[in-house]
């Protein structure tokens, strides 16, 4: 109550600033001299209360932005105004809006739906872009104040969301942009419908539940990528923090860094490669019985190279060491391989290529090691393990596990359908559709799929185990070499597909930059497939 006090006592000073300001004006105006210089200094105010711009849309038709609508007051400062807006706001708004009353220049105020235009201020209903939790926030983007797109997608697709239009409101005021006469103002809504969207291959539905998911299991930090396994086609993409499009300002202070979309920057990638380390090595023709006895680490050219926090596994085949994530395992196995086939098989599967998604909207191509590099031993035993000179997105892990679950076919992953003219429903624009090529042997995928499916049953990816449906996954824990109070920084992997039998989705979740070994990522996995299955996905 104090509070409230506080604020309703400075809007009463800011009122009464206010009408002093009106008297003035008002007694200047029975000097036949000044009335004339003002006269003379008069002009217009226009005040912009909605512009015309297309929307975003999934891949089902549905909005994902522009669902919303919003009441807006166009305010003229007046004595009638001022009564009129004290009464339609409160709390700490109440303040923002008296110090715009004292300003005396037309403003916009967000006033309840249903208020009704009374004397100096004019009420509209228009389209709120952004929703209040806005869904893919990081991956649309925001517009600027102008209405331009200023990040991710609404900045690529500017000119096509661009539309001629708008409601506006002029005032006529003085050399200061006091309002002179409020009932002397004019409105013109020249606003148009939507002519055209951008369509993208997002489903709203499947959105909502990963965002759900990351919020349930409290991941505050990564990204999650689901990948239809049969097109490549991106499901959803999260990146958290989430963006608060209506309010950069409070975003650009958050050190989590929420204008960055995690879900296409490149990070330090860890034990989920060894999936492709497994995959150079069968195409080779290594047998995935080769066996290796692991006490816990392995020397390589003088370095110590150990398992997670130094774990013996004792002897393991190949299906032994992805379920449990033996690294010293992967060390001596890619010392079979030639290293440039090693290399080339991470690249047929998409690391160290950017992804194109369309025009001006890219993924990081991340990093590989050189082939000249990878003759020095100890370089070549930090890539069997996903250490080392490698980084890459979440939506590049994504495709490669893809490229398993389908049967050893790796599709580019794509994000955007194209640009549709909504009066025809005829597309104008169609992104390309990305490369298909096969990668590794169905036999080969088909062995990798077991191992994975081992790993959720007994394995690393316990933790992950769908309460409803089958599933294969691999986890990871990158180191970064950079510490912390809380000790040291690692990325945390987890990344798999289901139905085994059959595999619809892929979904990968990266915890960012942590400074524990959580199951964040292993809950949001569950949780996904779960709902996918509940809500008739799988069917």
């Amino acid at each position: 109550m104090g509070r409230e006090k506080r604020i309703a006592g400075l809007f009463g000073l800011l009122m009464t600033g206010f009408l002093i300001c009106v008297l003035g004006v008002m007694g200047a105006a029975f000097h036949g001299d000044e009335l004339a210089q003002a006269a003379a200094r008069q002009s217009t105010y226009q005040l912009t209360v909605s512009r015309s711009r297309g929307d975003f849309y999934d891949c089902t038709g549905q909005k994902l932005t522009g669902r919303n609508q919003e009441t807006l007051a166009a305010v003229a400062p007046t004595v009638e105004a001022a009564g009129r807006m004290a009464s339609l706001v409160d709390g700490e708004y109440r303040q923002a809006v008296g110090s715009a009353l004292a300003s005396g220049t037309p403003f916009l105020a967000r006033v309840p739906a249903g208020t009704e235009s009374s004397v100096g201020i004019d009420v509209f209903s228009v389209t709120d872009r952004y929703s209040e939790e806005q869904l893919a926030s990081n991956l649309i983007g925001y517009v600027d104040g102008r209405g331009n797109g200023a990040a991710g997608l609404e900045k690529a697709f500017d000119a096509a969301l661009h539309l001629d239009g708008s409601l506006q409101v002029t005032y006529s005021v003085d050399a200061v942009n006091r309002v002179l006469n409020s009932a002397d103002r004019e409105i013109s809504d020249t606003r148009t419908q939507g002519e055209k969207g951008v369509f993208l291959t997002i489903d709203r539905r499947i959105q909502k539940i990963v965002e759900e998911a990351c919020r349930e299991a409290e991941l505050d930090k990564g990204a999650v990528v689901v990948l239809e396994v049969e097109t490549g086609e991106i499901r959803a993409l999260a990146s958290l923090p989430s963006l608060q499009p209506d309010n950069i300002a409070e975003d650009l202070e958050n050190p989590d860094g929420p204008l960055i979309n995690k879900a296409l920057s490149a990070y330090s990638v860890g034990s989920v490669f060894k999936l492709v380390s497994a995959a150079a090595a069968l195409e080779a023709g290594i047998t995935p019985e080769y066996a290796y006895y692991c006490d816990g680490s392995i020397e390589v050219d003088g370095q110590e190279f150990r398992c997670f926090d130094g774990t013996a596994h004792g002897t393991v085949t190949m299906a032994n060491a992805i379920s449990r994530s033996c690294n010293g395992y992967f060390v001596s196995l890619m010392q079979q391989v030639d290293p440039a086939e090693f290399l080339e098989m991470a690249k047929s599967l998409g690391f160290g290529q950017e992804s194109v998604f369309a025009p001006g909207y890219t993924g990081a191509a991340g990093t590989l090691p050189t082939e000249d590099s990878l003759l020095v031993k100890r370089a070549l035993a930090n890539f069997s393990f996903g250490q080392g000179d490698l980084t890459a997105t979440p939506v590049q892990v994504a495709a490669m596990t893809a490229a398993v679950a389908s049967g050893g076919l790796y599709r580019e992953p794509s994000l955007v359908k194209g640009v549709a003219d909504l009066s025809t429903g005829e597309y104008v624009y169609l992104q390309p559709t990305g490369e298909k090529r096969t990668v590794m042997s169905m036999k080969t995928a088909s062995l990798l799929r077991s191992f994975m499916e081992k790993a959720v049953e007994e394995g690393t990816a316990k933790a992950g185990k769908p309460e409803s449906v089958s599933a294969g996954a691999k986890t990871g824990t990158a180191q970064t070499g950079q510490s912390m109070e809380e000790g040291e920084v690692v990325q945390l992997w987890y990344t798999g597909y289901f139905p085994a039998q059959a595999p619809r989705y892929v979904v990968t979740v990266l915890r960012a930059d942590s400074t524990d070994n959580g199951k964040q990522g292993a809950a949001v996995f569950q949780k996904i497939a779960d709902q996918l299955e509940k809500q008739g996905f799988l069917s």
